[in-house]
């Protein structure tokens, strides 16, 4: 079942499979990725209850919970809805349990203004245990052109010190640094080469994607929770992937305890963590 919501600029389709955006149409101009190369067939799927290649490592147990987690194959309810707003619903089940043995309900709700879309993730806790979770989004952003021809504006100074990834996914232990200062340039070999951006500890909770030649905005990020953003292209591709995520993949060989992992949300009995992020999109694609 798809959901679509619609106000004077915006024209939004979801889908129940995922949650996930399926189209984002801005003054009649699509701004999600829409496959056309082949390359990546997905558009803007939910990371829940874990981001990238990481281990549920649970007093000694291990739970085999797929890369980027679940939520992204599952089956959301609608729980309220009306023109410029959705409530997807997901609730623990015996599907998910021994994949996550935590009892939870995963609320993904989109929201439309004049000139912005705002997403929330919702972890509540009906257990009467400690829930600890992560989350993160996968939006994509369509380009007129080549990734090369795009940089990110960051709101403060940073060392932009990505970690790198092994074949699977997972941190190496190793970063490689692609400079200091308030924007970072896409013509970088590790877009090109396919591989993730992987950025911790910012400063910054907003970045701009703007035209290098132009200097115009294709979007602008607000991620008030998030102090990690990962950044991927897929190969050959018009677009870029930008991701904001509570926490990042594990490092190869870590036997952390999951509720230790930096990052990962402890949600008490009854409580509810909201995670934010807005899009704001400008002119230029």
């Amino acid at each position: 079942m798809v959901v679509t919501l619609w106000n004077e600029t915006f024209s939004v389709t979801a889908d129940r499979a995922g949650a996930e955006l399926k189209s984002i149409c801005f003054r009649g101009r699509e701004r999600l990725w829409q496959n056309e190369n082949g390359s990546w067939s997905g558009h803007a799927p939910i990371l829940f209850p874990v981001c990238g290649a990481t281990t549920i490592r649970l007093g000694g147990r291990v739970y085999p919970c797929p890369r980027h987690g679940f939520a992204r194959g599952a089956l959301f309810t609608v729980a309220e809805q009306s023109e410029t707003y959705v409530r997807f619903r997901l609730m623990s089940n015996e599907e998910t349990r021994p994949l996550y043995p935590f009892e939870f309900r995963f609320d993904v709700v989109y929201t439309l203004t004049s000139d912005a879309l705002s997403i929330a993730y919702e972890i509540h806790n009906p257990g009467r245990d400690v829930l600890y979770a992560s989350c993160g989004a996968h939006d994509s952003f369509a380009l007129a052109g080549e990734v090369r021809e795009y940089a990110l504006r960051f709101a403060e100074t940073e060392h932009f010190d990505s970690y790198l990834t092994d074949r699977e996914g997972r941190l190496t232990g190793e970063t490689k640094s692609i400079g200091v200062g308030d924007t970072l340039d896409l013509a970088t070999p590790l877009l090109d080469g396919g591989e993730s951006i992987c950025l911790d500890r910012l400063h910054s909770r907003r970045v701009t994607l703007f035209s290098k030649a132009t200097g115009r905005n294709v979007a602008q990020v607000d991620f008030p929770e998030s102090e990690k953003l990962v950044l991927w292209h897929p190969t050959g591709s018009r677009m870029l992937c930008i991701e904001p995520w509570q926490t990042l993949p594990d490092t190869a060989g870590e036997t952390l305890d999951f509720t230790e992992k930096d990052g990962v949300l402890a949600v008490p009995p009854g409580a509810t963590v909201r995670i934010t992020h807005r899009i704001t999109y400008g002119d230029e694609a």
